[in-house]
């Protein structure tokens, strides 16, 4: 970052990394983030991003030389909805307590335990899966709006055969 670049940590500003397909790099260059086309949706239709590169590595699709892209994004997190361990326990206790239909279903910012609305939603390393067999390795920060998320730059590269 240049030195007139500071983060405003008051808003909850973070660096974070997205990666994606190659053929939708131009469009978000040009018209930025859209949360709806996502087809992933564990936590819903958001924008996913992660606090390590090699977690965003993963949902690259190259082209066809073998070229990947990762942004790097300034991301206004605000008051994130956090929760850890198991995805599928936390979406059990969200239902129960009648916050959300399932993560799944998200389309619009979570709401915390005392109904409040929430900016964004972290998941902290922990495990995914009733047996806890599969474990997170990284954080992930997922937006659901377009304009808490800048693509500030892109990163073009290959991966080691």
């Amino acid at each position: 970052w240049r030195d007139d670049e500071q983060l405003m940590s008051r808003a909850g500003e973070f660096v974070l990394f997205h990666g994606t397909k190659a053929d939708v790099v131009d469009d978000i260059v040009n018209e930025g983030f859209d949360a709806r086309l996502n087809k992933r949706a564990m936590f819903g239709k958001a924008l996913y991003m992660a606090d390590a590169a090699s977690k965003s590595d993963e949902y690259t699709q190259p082209a066809g030389d073998g070229t990947r892209y990762m942004f790097v994004v300034r991301a206004v997190l605000g008051k994130p909805f956090v929760h850890s361990g198991d995805a599928s326990s936390s979406r059990a206790r969200q239902v129960a307590r009648g916050q959300l239909l399932s993560l799944s279903q998200l389309e619009r910012e979570p709401i915390d335990a005392v109904g409040e609305p929430c900016n964004s939603l972290v998941h902290v390393c922990g495990f995914v899966g009733g047996d806890n067999s599969q474990p997170y390795k990284h954080n992930e920060y997922m937006v659901y709006n377009n304009v808490a998320a800048y693509p500030a730059y892109v990163i073009e590269y290959k991966r080691r055969p």
